[in-house]
């Protein structure tokens, strides 16, 4: 160690052994940064958490083992033996919090700024409950050694069984995994399976988003659509399609119709009768052979004269019948229309007045 400390030491040229040390030389002390405050008596010391603790700025949790640079300050004595004081900062949240040796009771005391993590318990056995150590029994194991030591000792036993039954576990554990081909491919089929099934839903989702034309991913169903689409309360099952879609469409203007079905001199009743008289004329006219002579005056040409027996009902008699085609100049009101040259004369009847179609 001596040797390797005189190796690769620098000595500047404008030095010599009658000025002194290098540090002296340089006006530096051979602690460095450590000792900027050593004029406060502060020394800068790497110090490690003795136990838990919890920070007072951040309330986090400080573990066992974690280090510090302190600032160490001796701030007594007890007896020959010094207090030390050790100041530091959380490394959460800046918070500074102190802690001071004290020789006493061989033990460290949280002065300010944090508080210790309480883990003096004992626990029993049989359901596995953990009772605090109460203050009584704090103190007995500061002021009787004989009582601390058997508690030591049953702790070091508890601590002892716990040791065995993690390295068990650590063993099982092992032994299950041991076998590090057989893991990744169980884990690799595992995750195969999933991506599968993402997939596969990633398809249906583009199915839907090309049939409605949508240009959003739509959501996997949840909970609460099942739940908000069990509260819609549809109507009866026996309302068929067709019907219901009559009945959407047509509600509005069937109430409309029948607020004005009995006012007289409705615009609404005239438009609709006029309607029906125009619907009833048009097919007339399509389907009557006098009203559209030229369409069917080769079939009439076609047809006979002929007698038809009609029985009446009432008095049981036959009568006949004879439909003759006749021409007739029209009269001034039939004039203009076509279909008025023909005029169909029921001989037969009681009435033998002409009648036209």
């Amino acid at each position: 160690m001596a040797e390797r400390k005189a190796v690769n030491k620098y000595y500047p040229p404008e030095w010599d052994p009658s000025k002194g040390s290098i540090n002296t030389f340089v006006g530096q002390h051979p602690l460095r940064d450590r000792a900027r405050k050593l004029g406060l008596g502060i020394l800068i010391v790497r110090f490690e958490m003795p136990f838990n603790i919890w920070c007072g700025g951040c309330k986090s949790m400080i573990a066992t083992g974690i280090r510090f640079n302190a600032e160490k300050k001796q701030i007594g004595n007890y007896y020959s033996t010094p207090i030390w004081s050790f100041r530091m900062k959380c490394r959460f949240c800046s918070h500074w919090f102190e802690i001071h040796t004290d020789p006493k009771n061989a033990k460290y005391d949280v002065i300010r700024g944090a508080t210790k993590k309480d883990e003096d318990f004992s626990e029993n056995s049989d359901d596995g409950a953990i009772f605090k150590d109460s203050e009584a029994t704090k103190k007995r194991k500061i002021d009787d050694a004989l009582f601390n030591l058997e508690h030591k000792i049953n702790e070091k036993k508890k601590a002892d069984m716990q040791a065995r039954r993690i390295q068990e576990l650590l063993d099982v554990n092992y032994t299950r995994f041991e076998n590090h081909g057989q893991a990744n491919a169980l884990l690799r089929n595992k995750f195969r399976t999933e991506k599968r099934i993402i997939q596969e839903k990633d398809s249906a989702n583009k199915k839907l988003q090309e049939k409605y034309s949508l240009g959003f991913k739509i959501d996997e169903e949840s909970t609460s659509d099942k739940i908000y689409a069990g509260a819609i309360d549809f109507k009866s099952s026996e309302i068929k399609k067709n019907d219901a879609i009559q009945l959407a469409k047509f509600s509005s203007l069937k109430k409309r119709l029948s607020s004005t079905k009995n006012q007289p001199g409705n615009s609404t009743t005239k438009d609709i009768d006029f309607s029906k008289n125009k619907l009833f004329n048009q097919a007339l006219s399509s389907s009557d052979p006098f009203l559209n002579p030229k369409k069917h005056t080769n079939l009439l040409e076609k047809i006979p004269l002929q007698s038809f027996a009609l029985k009446n009902s009432s008095k049981n008699t036959t009568k006949s019948h004879i439909i003759v085609k006749i021409e007739k100049k029209p009269t001034s009101s039939f004039k203009n229309k076509p279909g008025t040259d023909l005029v169909n004369t029921d001989y037969g009847s009681s009435s033998s007045s002409p009648e036209r179609s």
